[in-house]
């Protein structure tokens, strides 16, 4: 909550951010970091837990951090996000039996 709470005031050269969207180019290749860190820490899950869907929750662990930094960036795209994000998690919970 601190590191989100001074860049929203301080942001890189010491002025509040704004709010700004992230280019399609940006958005892929986080998307391509995030792909790859979940594959690994997936296999980590799988190797070292009895998690159920190792490679879901790990894409979705992941994926969160990433969205929490965008956030805290100010970028627009993070709504977009946390939507994928919710529905993920909402699938995951679904498939796990774990009904509202």
């Amino acid at each position: 909550a601190a590191w989100g709470f001074w860049q929203w005031r301080h942001g890189r050269d010491g002025g509040p951010l704004r709010v700004q969207a992230g280019t399609l180019r940006a958005n892929l290749a986080l998307l391509a970091v995030v792909a790859l860190l979940a594959v690994g820490a997936g296999a980590l899950l799988a190797r070292y837990t009895g998690a159920a869907l190792p490679f879901a929750d790990a894409g979705i662990a992941v994926a969160s951090l990433v969205a929490t930094a965008l956030t805290a960036r100010k970028w627009l795209d993070s709504w977009y996000w946390w939507f994928g994000i919710d529905a993920a998690s909402v699938a995951v919970y679904l498939e796990r039996g774990l009904y509202p």
